[in-house]
């Protein structure tokens, strides 16, 4: 299972809105980001997500994951190894980590020239070593060498730094393992194919959008088992080439226009004439020419700062 965080951008201007939003690093023209964090399953050729749970600006990374943790303990589930990102490498989760006994593996978080992490990369071999965090918290770190290129093309040495608990691997197979964990990154690229766009600033709105999307890629998922599955002995294997989830949209279009959502959500909600859910998937037209047009504008007048008009150019 993996556990990864997804940024929305957020160009609202309102502090009643801005409160919902959480502030990163600069991407896409803002710094203001709707996040979610998700857990993530990958069993062989099976990956569904399994939680979504909505992130506030006072949202601490331990509480983020206690809450995808117990929600997959209520499903009755029990990861074999959980994969993290650098985002999780912090000392209190490592600590609500341990006590579970849930093996997990974190990349580990390298900042600065000297010292911390850094100062531990020595030598040309990989490792296995102790590492004691500034609060006191002691973790296991498996240090690997690795060659990659440049913007020249030249290979260049660089070391990757691996938190691990409670799993008794080598370098070399914590790096091998861990690139299973860029199946969710694979998910979110997904999101584009049946996601519906919307240009409103209400987070439970984008909120639903996003939770439905990731039901329908789930959806996506089960169906192409169901149908492309080889009968032969294990393991399972499928033909993926043989599905085609772009015809079934207008399928899944019109069970989302049945009495089984408006169960789920507000009737008055969904009975609105610009409700864009539900066009989206008959007329396959968005919102995004405006938005990018928009984000054009928003860059030039950032690097235009100080220019009042032409002859100053």
């Amino acid at each position: 299972m993996a556990i990864d965080y997804l940024d929305e951008p957020f160009y609202g201007k309102t502090l009643e809105l801005r409160s919902d939003a959480c502030r990163s690093e600069a991407k896409e023209g803002t710094t203001h980001f709707y996040r979610l964090a998700s857990l993530y399953v990958m069993w062989r050729q099976v990956r569904l997500t399994l939680a979504v749970t909505y992130v506030l600006p006072e949202d601490s990374t331990e509480v983020v994951v206690q809450r995808l943790l117990e929600r997959m303990q209520r499903l009755g589930l029990r990861p074999s190894v959980l994969y993290m990102d650098k985002g999780f490498c912090t000392s209190t989760v490592i600590t609500y980590l341990y006590h579970p006994h849930i093996p997990t593996l974190i990349a580990g978080t390298m900042c600065g020239k000297k010292g911390g992490i850094r100062g531990l990369c020595h030598g040309k071999r990989a490792y296995l070593t102790d590492y004691v965090f500034p609060d006191g918290t002691t973790v296991r770190l498996a240090l690997l060498p690795t060659r990659v290129p440049d913007k020249t093309g030249k290979r260049r040495l660089k070391w990757i730094a691996y938190v691990v608990i409670h799993l008794d691997w080598s370098p070399t197979k914590c790096f091998q393992r861990y690139r299973r964990r860029f199946c969710i990154e694979s998910s979110y690229r997904q999101l584009g194919q049946v996601r519906a766009r919307t240009t409103s600033c209400n987070p439970a709105l984008r909120f639903l959008l996003l939770g439905l999307a990731l039901l329908l890629l789930n959806c996506r998922v089960y169906l192409r088992c169901a149908t492309t599955r080889v009968l032969e002995r294990d393991p399972a294997r499928w033909v993926a080439r043989l599905f085609n989830f772009r015809a079934l949209l207008p399928f899944f279009a019109a069970r989302l226009n049945g009495p089984g959502l408006h169960a789920m959500t507000s009737r008055s909600m969904l009975s609105r004439p610009n409700f864009d859910l539900l066009k989206f998937f008959v007329h396959r037209l968005t919102s995004g020419f405006v938005e990018g047009l928009n984000n054009k504008i928003k860059v030039l007048k950032r690097r235009a700062f100080g220019i009042f008009n032409q002859h100053q150019v």
